[in-house]
């Protein structure tokens, strides 16, 4: 009962409180909370702050998680999670929903609705994924208000997540090293690379051209046969046990692409009626003799 009892209020802003976290020693662990009921139970697991994922609210209204939500549809899940909670909330901005002044709208909706944070990617639509090219700078537009609001903001361009990422690559490879590590065989780094270019780019580019030509729900339906296409290569590979869980799931799994893959356009034979009627505009009739 967070707000609608004075005592439970929390006593300082949501951006103070997510400002005095980050500054705590350690790690700031904010789990993921999509509604409110999930907010509660991060917090009765003893987290002190929250994160609301754009992918989990898309997925929560049966969307794809492609930047098609509205600033009014994220706010409504922030008012839900940070009234539930009480806790400070980082909030996944996207792509700022359109240009500066949008962006500039963006913030101040998230502010009202209970926000901490918030985070954005700096792209243009079509929304591109975070390591690849083509990304245009709109963090300029935040820089008044960061500067005169406790409300933490947060953004990063293209360019910086992928110097960062090749940077970590990097300091991963050396920091191995330095451990006593060596380096892979030849064949293990093109194994590595082979299974990189598979899983990540083509699975990616398939993905997309799914959900163009067959839908969010289809694309994701043969998307789920993953985890059981791992399973199979483990039983062929590392000679893992054929369980009854794995033959049902497997039986299950196939069972819904073939419903999927035998669903095709087809024609009806046009309706007779045995009664007089008359058409309306919907091309509804109403009995006249019967």
């Amino acid at each position: 009962m967070t707000y609608l009892v004075g005592s439970d209020l929390p006593k300082h802003p949501a951006g103070n409180r997510y400002g005095a976290l980050l500054a705590q020693p350690g790690i700031a662990r904010l789990p993921g909370a999509h509604n409110g009921m999930a907010a509660l139970q991060a917090k009765a697991a003893g987290f002190e702050g929250l994160y609301l994922s754009g992918a989990a609210m898309s997925a929560s209204m049966g969307l794809p998680d492609l930047g098609i939500t509205t600033i009014e549809e994220v706010s409504f899940f922030i008012r839900q999670v940070a009234r539930a909670s009480g806790l400070p909330v980082l909030v996944d901005g996207d792509t700022g929903f359109g240009e500066a002044l949008n962006v500039m709208h963006m913030v101040c909706s998230f502010e009202d609705a209970g926000a901490a944070a918030v985070h954005i990617e700096d792209q243009i639509l079509p929304k591109k994924c975070g390591h690849l090219n083509d990304h245009s700078c709109r963090l300029s537009v935040l820089g008044h208000r960061q500067q005169s609001d406790p409300q933490i903001i947060g953004g990063q361009s293209g360019a910086d997540r992928h110097d960062q990422g090749s940077g970590c690559r990097c300091a991963n490879v050396l920091l191995a090293l330095s451990l006593g590590a060596a380096l892979p065989g030849i064949g293990l780094i093109g194994a590595g690379a082979v299974v990189g270019f598979f899983g990540i780019g083509v699975s990616l580019v398939m993905f997309m051209l799914g959900l163009r030509h067959l839908g969010a729900a289809r694309t994701g339906a043969h998307f789920s046969l993953a985890p059981f296409i791992g399973a199979i290569l483990a039983v062929m590979i590392f000679r893992d046990a054929i369980t009854v869980q794995l033959v049902l799931a497997r039986l299950l799994m196939g069972l819904g692409l073939w419903l999927h893959l035998s669903d095709h356009d087809h024609a009806h034979e046009a309706l007779e009626h045995d009664h007089p009627h008359t058409h309306d505009d919907h091309h509804h009739h109403t009995p006249t003799g019967r």
